[in-house]
C-alpha cells in the first residue's frame, strides 16, 4: 500500500510522518528504511533497497522523503517499483513539502497511492480548533483575546504558533512589549554566550525572534562564532580578523575541557535534526542556550 502525504503545512504533515516512523520502530524495528532524497547517499540507497528485485517478493517498509527532488535516473527506478508496491502488502509512505503537481513522479504517486492526505494551510474555524487541541495537549487554557491575538499574528506558521502558545501558557505573551533590534545584535548574542552569560543570551534570542529575526539567522551566526573560537583555540587563525581573534581568545578562558567542542557538535546536531524532521532550530536554540 502506498501513502502520499504532502502540503504546505509541515507542522501537521510532519506529525503524521513521525507517527509512521514511531509505528515502524515499534512494530518492525529492523525491517524498515528511511530514505531522504536530500541526503548525499540517497541514490545509492535507492539502488540497493528499491532496485533489488528480490524485495518485490517480500514486504517492503519505507518512509521516503522528497522523492520528487531526485535525479531522473532514480525516479525511473521508483516509478517501476510503484506498481509492485501498490498491489502487494508493502507499506510505503511518500512525504513531500508543498505539492509539486507538475513533477512527473508526483503525478504517478497521486495515481498509485491508496491513501493521500494534503495538509493545506489552516484558517478560520479549523485553525481555532487546532489551537484548542494544542492547548488541551498542554493541559492549559488561554483567554479568548490572547488566542485571537496569537492566531492573527502567527496563524500562517503553525511551528511558531505552537511555540507562542506554549510561551503564553507560561505567562509570556510575544509582542506585548516588542522592541526592534539592529543586525549587530546577531553578533552580540554570540558574545553573550561566549562570555557564559546564558540567561542574557537566552533572553536576547527571544527578543530577536520577536523583532523579526529568523531562528536560522541566529543559528548561522552562532555557529560561525563557535567555529571561530575553535579555530582560535587550535591556533588556526589564518583569515580571521585580528579583532575577532582577540575577542575569541578572551572568551576561550571561560571554557574548560571539551565544552566548546561539545557545544559546536550540539549546534551541528540541531541542523541535522531539523533536516530529518526530528526537531526545529528555533526550539533547539532555546535548549542550547540553557544547557551549553
Amino acid at each position: 500500500m502506498i501513502y502520499l502525504v504532502y502540503g504546505d503545512d509541515t507542522k501537521r504533515s510532519r506529525a503524521l510522518l513521525h507517527d509512521f516512523e514511531n509505528r515502524f520502530r515499534k512494530e518492525i524495528p529492523s525491517a524498515w528504511h528511511r530514505i531522504d532524497a536530500r541526503e548525499e547517499r540517497a541514490e545509492e540507497i535507492i539502488t540497493q533497497i528499491v532496485g533489488a528485485r528480490s524485495l518485490f517478493s517480500e514486504k517492503t517498509y519505507l518512509l521516503f522523503l522528497y522523492a520528487t527532488e531526485l535525479p531522473d535516473a532514480a525516479k525511473i527506478i521508483l516509478g517501476a517499483a510503484l506498481k509492485e508496491w501498490a498491489r502487494d502488502d508493502s507499506v510505503i509512505l511518500f512525504y513531500e513539502e508543498g505539492a509539486p503537481k507538475s513533477d512527473s513522479l508526483f503525478k504517478k504517486l497521486v495515481k498509485s497511492a491508496s491513501k493521500k492526505q494534503e495538509f493545506g494551510a489552516l484558517s478560520g474555524t479549523l485553525l481555532s480548533k487546532w489551537v484548542d487541541e494544542e492547548l488541551k495537549k498542554q493541559g492549559v487554557s488561554l483567554p479568548i483575546a490572547t488566542k485571537h491575538f496569537l492566531i492573527e499574528r502567527y496563524g500562517d506558521d503553525l511551528w511558531r504558533l505552537a511555540l507562542e502558545l506554549e510561551k503564553a501558557a507560561l505567562g509570556y505573551l510575544a509582542g506585548a512589549n516588542e522592541e526592534k533590534l539592529s543586525e549587530k545584535e546577531l553578533f552580540a548574542i554570540g558574545d553573550l554566550w561566549g562570555s557564559r552569560e546564558r540567561e542574557r543570551a537566552f533572553l536576547k534570542y527571544q527578543r530577536m525572534l520577536e523583532s523579526g529575526f529568523g531562528a536560522d539567522q541566529v543559528f548561522r551566526t552562532l555557529l560561525w562564532h563557535v567555529k571561530t573560537m575553535l579555530l582560535v583555540a587550535h591556533k588556526e587563525t589564518r583569515g580571521v580578523h585580528p579583532f575577532v581573534a582577540g575577542k575569541a581568545a578572551r572568551q576561550l578562558k571561560n571554557f574548560t575541557g571539551d565544552a566548546l567542542a561539545r557545544a559546536y557538535e550540539a549546534l551541528l546536531m540541531l541542523d541535522v535534526k531539523e533536516k530529518w524532521g526530528r526537531g526545529s532550530i528555533e526550539f533547539g536554540l532555546y535548549h542550547f542556550f540553557l544547557t551549553n
